[in-house]
This record gives structure tokens, sequence and C-alpha cells, in this order.
């Protein structure tokens, strides 16, 4: 990877999503957050567009992401406050 240039590896969300739903890789995109959101998975998102879903109230903090590299799903509570 690149450090200059983190937004050019793949990314790809850890393992199956905790409530079932979509299976197999997701295509190589720009670094960013996936979440969860009715048992789909959508992003790739910045921070700046998770904040504007939360402001807009699309997305609360048990809503789950994950990131390449994260060992699995978490609650958005960890980073939006």
């Amino acid at each position: 990877m690149n450090p200059e240039k983190p937004y050019l590896r793949p990314v790809r969300p850890p393992g199956d999503p905790p409530r079932g739903g979509v299976r197999g890789p997701l295509p190589a995109v720009p670094l960013g957050y996936f979440i969860l959101v009715n048992d789909e998975i959508e992003g790739p998102y910045t921070l700046g567009q998770l904040r504007s879903l939360w402001n807009g109230g699309g997305i609360t903090s048990e809503t789950l992401y994950c990131q390449e590299g994260f060992p699995g799903w978490v609650p958005l509570q960890i980073i939006i406050r």
C-alpha cells in the first residue's frame, strides 16, 4: 500500500454481516467506511458522509460499520460523536 495514497487499496469488509445477508467480495473502491442498513452493506462512505447521514437521521449510534483490517462489525458510536 502506498502510504501517501491509502485510498488506492481495495476495501473489503470482514466476513459476513452479523445478521446474515451479503456474501462474497466487494469490488476495489476508495478507502472508506461500510455500513449495514436493513441487512444490506452500503458504502463506501467517507467520515464526512457518515456525519451527514447521522445529522439527517439516516443512521444511528447503533448502526454497524467496518473497514478493511477490522476484525468485525462495530457500532458507529465509536467514531461519530
